[in-house]
């Protein structure tokens, strides 16, 4: 079975929203974040969705944005980083799209993590409140990894630039 859309899941930092941009450019592809368009939906950013309305809320946000986007053909969607925990959402996905996990190293991530700060990204990012991030990070991680398990194909960033991550997104969706 050819499926026709590439869903891209995996944890916070681990390369979804530029490569998933990069994947959709190269492919001529429509690229969809679903963080980004619940945000722009709403009119505010996902953690004061969280904040003033809760999880359970932002949670049934996107899982109505998500069905709409794995109802076309031709894209290439990011989803948040927990939207795989949702048991309708991996149905759906699994039925949409190949998915794609991209991985990386708890240490990775905080390093990334990191840099982002220091480039003065204006998303604020809940894992740097935790009092100590990284257990965070390792905590979260595997508390999402059997979730992420279920993918088709999976990514490992760690040490691949974003061009070779782009390609082996790519190639993996063409085995499929």
């Amino acid at each position: 079975m050819h499926k026709d859309n590439i869903i891209i899941i995996g944890f916070s930092f681990t390369g979804k929203s530029v490569v998933g941009k990069r994947v959709a450019e190269v492919l001529g592809w429509e690229y969809i974040d679903s963080d980004h368009v619940i945000a722009a939906e709403v009119g505010k950013p996902i953690p004061d969705i969280f904040a003033e309305k809760g999880e359970a809320h932002f949670r049934a946000l996107e899982r109505e944005m998500l069905q709409k986007a794995c109802s076309g053909k031709k894209r290439v969607i990011v989803t948040g980083g927990g939207a795989i925990v949702d048991p309708r959402n991996r149905e759906l996905f699994l039925k949409s799209g190949v998915l794609i996990c991209l991985e990386a190293q708890p240490k990775t991530i905080y390093r990334r993590l990191l840099e982002s700060k220091q480039m003065e990204d204006t998303v604020p990012r809940p894992l740097l409140k935790a009092a100590d991030p990284m257990a965070r990070i390792i905590q979260l991680k595997a508390s999402r990894q059997a979730f992420y398990a279920v993918a088709d194909r999976a990514v490992f960033t760690d040490n691949l630039t974003v061009d070779q991550t782009v390609k082996s997104v790519i190639s993996e969706f063409k085995q499929f």
